[in-house]
């Protein structure tokens, strides 16, 4: 899973935004079994940090997340 500056362009990129690390895991798995670039945050403040940069095709976000 990362958040790079050059990543393979041709694949889809899914942004997580998920505090709990198991649900990360599912779903980081079956989305890169499906060939998808796969980025995660575990806080609001760091997925904000995240998309000024980037700006990822999918964002898959808990909406009861501390913070």
């Amino acid at each position: 899973m990362f958040f790079e500056e050059e990543r393979k362009k041709e694949n889809p990129l899914v942004l997580i935004i998920e505090d709990d690390r198991n649900n990360v895991q599912v779903l980081g798995g079956i989305l890169s079994r499906r060939n998808y670039d796969i980025a995660v945050a575990f806080e609001g403040k760091a997925a904000l940090r995240m998309l000024e940069q980037h700006l990822p095709d999918l964002i898959l976000l808990d909406v009861l997340m501390p913070e």
